[in-house]
């Protein structure tokens, strides 16, 4: 004896039918606007673009070759000729000059030689919350264009730099170097990794309901009911 169940099929409702699809729609495009914010929030807190009209003494990122009408020189310098370029150079105890850069970190090419001394670099940020105060000695065995990192590792902002001869050895400066780059790359990682992830399950979500909602494709309904007999 087989016993079946008269089931009245209906059609599904316009509503019940593609309302999981404009869910998941919805929750894709919310995904993408907070995303899309955390880049341009992500961009402005690593990256600091001056501008230039605005703050004409302010050093952006790049390359300075000295003199320089931003860079203010305090004391007996004198403009030294170096093949085709030129250097800024004093062998005065004291004598200092300053410069205010945007960016995260700064570098002077300099001669550094056994007629060089040693130099101590004051930084402070705009709103004097930071300073701090560096030595460095440019005394080496044989006279050479150095790099030297002045500057480093800081956050995205304007800063003022005054560098000083602090023992009246050679001090010659070719150029200034500023560097604009994010020191905490990796801290913002996690969170774009987890979200383009979210992203990607909720497009297959979507993808999922919009078949369903053609018809395409069907979730197959457990198999609760069987037929059964007696």
């Amino acid at each position: 004896m087989h016993v079946q169940d008269n089931i009245e099929l209906r059609p599904a409702t316009i509503g019940g039918q593609w309302g999981p699809f404009w869910w998941a729609t919805f929750r894709v495009l919310l995904v993408l606007l907070v995303l899309t914010w955390w880049a341009t929030v992500l961009a402005r807190l690593t990256r600091l673009s001056p501008d230039t009209t605005r703050t004409p003494s302010v050093l952006a990122p790049g390359l300075t070759y000295l003199p320089d009408s931003r860079v203010q020189l305090e004391g007996d310098w004198v403009v030294q000729q170096l093949g085709d370029g030129r250097l800024v150079a004093t062998r005065t105890a004291g004598d200092r000059f300053r410069f205010q850069f945007a960016g995260t970190a700064a570098t002077v090419k300099v001669r550094a030689g056994p007629d060089a001394g040693a130099i101590l670099v004051s930084i402070e940020n705009a709103h004097a919350s930071l300073r701090s105060v560096n030595r460095f000695s440019l005394l080496r065995s044989s006279a050479r264009l150095e790099m030297v990192r002045i500057v480093n590792n800081l956050v995205p902002g304007i800063y003022r730099v005054e560098v000083t001869n602090e023992d009246g050895g050679e001090l010659a400066i070719r150029a200034l170097v500023i560097e604009n780059s994010p020191g905490v790359w990796w801290a913002w990682l996690p969170p774009v990794v987890v979200g383009i992830t979210f992203l990607a399950h909720l497009l297959i979500t979507w993808w999922n309901t919009l078949l369903e909602a053609l018809g395409w494709f069907r979730v197959r309904p457990e198999k609760s009911e069987k037929n059964a007999s007696t």
